[in-house]
C-alpha cells in the first residue's frame, strides 16, 4: 500500500486498548493474554498488577501497560495518531462498541470484493492463501448460533 511510510514492511504489531473502568479483578486476569494497554484502571489496580505480574512471563508483562486515567492519552499518543485515539481517551475517533471496520482507501483499493456489500461483515474474518498466491478474506463463525459461516468476501490482488 502506497499510503504507508514503508509499504514493503509487513504489519506485525497491533495495539489493543482495554477500558478497565468497569472491569473486575477476575475479568482483568483474563486480559493478559491479549491486551497491550489497560486504561482507566482504579488507583489500587497498579499495586495489584505489580504483585500479579510476578506470575506472568516477563515477555508478556513487558508488553502490558496498566494506565491510570491521567496517563492514558499521553501514553496512547506515543503509539497512535490523535485522530485514531477514541474520543473517550482524548483523541478524535468517535468509537462506539459494535462498530464495523471502516477500511481506508489504501486498503479498499487492492481488494476485489466477492460480495455485493463491499464491506467486512460482522464477526470473525480470516485471511487465507489461495491458489496462485492470491490472498482471500473468509467470513467465518456462525450466523444463527447453529449455522456455520465460511464465505469468501474479498481477494487481495
Amino acid at each position: 500500500m502506497d499510503d504507508r511510510l514503508t509499504p514493503s514492511t509487513p504489519v506485525s504489531n497491533a495495539v489493543y486498548i482495554v477500558d478497565a473502568s468497569v472491569v473486575s479483578l477476575k475479568q482483568a486476569w483474563n486480559l493478559i493474554d491479549f491486551a497491550q494497554e489497560v486504561c482507566n484502571v482504579p488507583s489500587y489496580f497498579s499495586t495489584i498488577w505489580s504483585i500479579f505480574k510476578k506470575w506472568v512471563g516477563p515477555v508478556t508483562a513487558a508488553k502490558l501497560l496498566v494506565l491510570q486515567q491521567s496517563e492514558v492519552y499521553t501514553t496512547l499518543e506515543k503509539y497512535i495518531d490523535k485522530e485514531n485515539i477514541p474520543t473517550k481517551f482524548g483523541g478524535g475517533f468517535a468509537f462506539q462498541n459494535g462498530m464495523l471496520p471502516d477500511l481506508d482507501h489504501g486498503i479498499r483499493q487492492p481488494l476485489q470484493w466477492t460480495t455485493p456489500s463491499e464491506c467486512i461483515p460482522p464477526g470473525p474474518v480470516k485471511w487465507m492463501q489461495a491458489d496462485g498466491g492470491k490472498r482471500i478474506a473468509i467470513a467465518t463463525g456462525s450466523v444463527d448460533k447453529n449455522v456455520l459461516r465460511n464465505v469468501e468476501i474479498a481477494a487481495l490482488c
